[in-house]
């Protein structure tokens, strides 16, 4: 735990607690973090038909992009990381995922801060015969329901997307998740501003037994600016009339968002609190904890 000393000394003031939820309320490498690799996987083996079994996506990797930030949005994360393949495997000739994975360039090069910038380097990689081609194949559509089948199941896909699952169906990885809120250490009123889709986001805050009232959930809806813009905070702080609050996440957007509240100068302030397992990381932020319940009890312990 690291917490900075100005933050310290006004823990006792803070009046209201948003939380994310991937990574905070519950962990989510084996639901959506699995999904992502499997849906990259899924859409090249089961429809493109490529050879071979090769995994092109690692768990580190997607950790790399979110550390970068602008990419707090999963499905659109696959779509992108589906494209680099794509154009991998328009550029080396190759339907063997062995090569388009263990052949230049590799992914962990292009990791910048953003779905648009990343894109536009990969496709940069192409001329435009080799972009058409890439594009062709690039179904974004397909991959998002792919994904959503495979993280929802049989069982709440039609619940959470309105349609029944097509290509996969059986238990969703959903059922993978692990709350890891201790939900008596919440002592002041709470709120949630996640990437997720809203049936996503209140299903979590149900399983972690949150109690925060729908109106208090920003989801990736369009209704507010993503992360790190602090258009959604800024309405939290209004809805909930805090002057001082904090912010819990684990990513770079959440720190950011934090930050740009800060500088509308509007009279109030959020600390903010990132939960990481290196103290090197986010050493701007307020408070640096292993885990949720450990930044609740120092804010509690004042």
């Amino acid at each position: 735990m690291n917490i900075k000393p100005e933050a310290k000394a006004i823990l006792r003031d803070i009046e209201t607690i948003v939380f994310d939820i991937d990574g905070v309320l519950i962990d989510v490498r084996a639901s959506f973090r699995k999904t992502i690799v499997d849906t990259v996987q899924f859409y090249f083996q089961d429809i493109l038909k490529y050879d071979g079994g090769e995994e092109l996506v690692k768990q580190e990797e997607i950790a790399l992009f979110k550390e970068a930030g602008g990419f707090n949005n999963d499905w659109e994360l696959t779509e992108s990381l589906t494209l680099f393949y794509l154009a991998k495997s328009v550029r080396l000739e190759s339907k063997d995922l062995a090569v388009i994975r263990y052949q230049e360039p590799f992914l962990d090069g292009f990791v910048v801060a953003g779905v648009t910038d990343f894109e536009k380097a990969v496709l940069d990689l192409l001329d435009d015969t080799e972009r058409r081609a890439a594009l062709g194949l690039w179904n974004k559509g397909l991959v998002r329901q792919v994904f959503q089948e495979m993280y929802a199941g049989s069982k709440y896909c039609k619940a959470f997307y309105g349609f029944e699952p097509i290509y996969f169906r059986g238990e969703g990885t959903i059922n993978q998740e692990v709350a890891l809120l201790d939900t008596g250490l919440v002592s002041k009123p709470a709120a949630v501003i996640t990437g997720r889709a809203f049936e996503e986001a209140v299903a979590a805050i149900d399983f972690v037994g949150l109690e925060v009232p729908k109106e208090l959930v920003v989801c990736d809806d369009g209704t507010f600016k993503r992360k790190p813009d602090a258009e959604a905070l800024n309405y939290i702080s209004d809805k909930m009339k805090t002057k001082l609050g904090l912010y819990i996440g684990d990513i770079a957007d959440d720190y950011q968002m934090v930050a740009n509240f800060n500088g509308l100068g509007n009279g109030k302030r959020f600390l903010s609190a990132i939960i990481t397992e290196s103290g090197e990381k986010f050493q701007e932020a307020d408070i640096i904890g292993a885990n949720v319940n450990e930044i609740l009890r120092t804010v509690n312990n004042g």
